[in-house]
């Protein structure tokens, strides 16, 4: 094998991985019809007592930590119809469901309470 052949080999396996691991990250989940950028009542810096924190930001980026997973400078993605919000990063992101949205400084996602 010459060494051309070794660098599109070695490519299209680094392709394949990285799908991989965007897939297995919630990537293939559906997108809702409805998923608009988070609304101005979404806006501030959201923490659980569980040390969880999410922060979005009036431009729509966004930052989170939930558990073992975080994503730095994502896209904050609401859908209204099925109540779900999503910190999208190039298009993938798990949905989280809204149980309670944004009111008096506090919200509820996956039943985790936020404060502002």
């Amino acid at each position: 094998m010459n060494k051309l052949s070794n660098n599109r080999l070695n490519i299209v396996f680094v392709m394949v991985a990285l799908l991989a691991i965007g897939l297995a990250c919630g990537g293939g989940a559906p997108k809702a019809e409805d998923e608009k950028q988070a609304g101005p009542e979404y806006v501030g810096a959201w923490k659980a007592n569980d040390g969880s924190f999410i922060t979005i930001r009036s431009d729509g980026s966004a930052d989170y930590k939930i558990g073992g997973t975080s994503v730095s400078g994502g896209k904050a993605l609401v859908s209204e119809k099925e109540k779900t919000l999503r910190v999208a990063m190039l298009g993938m992101g798990s949905p989280m469901k809204i149980d309670k949205a944004p009111e008096n400084g506090e919200m509820t996602i996956d039943g985790i309470v936020y404060k502002k």
